[in-house]
């Protein structure tokens, strides 16, 4: 029996500081863990916080949750877009 795969599209814009999964937007340095408004005051250190770790970390915490690179595609301005496998 072939064995079945799940795929994931991840898309990092604005350098690193808005995060899309497979089209849907799931983290941004303007918003909260639950995609509520986050207060302007504390956009600074988030976005920081958010392109310190499009530089490899989040490579790692999807690679913890079981899934595998397969592919990426480097555009201009820091924007990537990278393709997770794992098994179902």
């Amino acid at each position: 029996m072939a064995e079945k795969w799940q795929y994931l599209t991840v898309e990092l814009s604005n350098k690193g500081r808005i995060v899309y999964e497979n089209g849907i937007l799931v983290s941004g340095h303007t918003k909260k863990s639950n995609l509520s408004k986050l207060p302007k005051d504390g956009w600074n250190q988030k976005g920081k916080e958010m392109m310190l770790a499009s530089k490899g970390t989040i490579l790692n915490d999807y690679g913890a949750k079981g899934w595998e690179l397969v592919s990426t595609k480097f555009r201009e301005e820091n924007e990537n877009t990278y393709i997770f496998k794992k098994k179902s």
